[in-house]
């Protein structure tokens, strides 16, 4: 699942950043965070609440300091956020010969 979604995540992420995006990738980042969470419940449903965060939810990307990233413990894979992304503002192409 990771494998599949993480390009599609920093596809939409590359496309967007040069729009004013902070806000719009702090709300996909947590209806991302739901629907894994609703996943990793649903199939296990008789493991208690604090395995399945323990199991799939943790600090993957050491560079950040986020402990709720969803990922595989085993591989080591995580699923990328939209916040991580850069935005890059349009920059002003200046126009050669005409003065200032």
């Amino acid at each position: 699942m990771i494998k599949r979604l993480n390009p599609i995540i920093r596809g939409w992420a590359a496309y967007y950043r040069t729009q004013v995006s902070g806000a719009t990738f702090g709300a996909l980042d947590h209806y991302l965070w739901q629907l894994t969470y609703k996943w990793a419940t649903f199939s296990h449903i008789n493991k208690p609440t604090s395995w399945v965060i323990t199991r799939y939810f943790g600090m993957f990307n050491q560079a950040r300091r986020d402990r709720w990233v969803f990922g595989d413990r085993n591989s080591g894979a995580y699923l990328h956020r939209f916040a991580w992304t850069n935005i890059i503002r349009h920059q002003m192409v200046k126009q050669p010969g005409i003065p200032r």
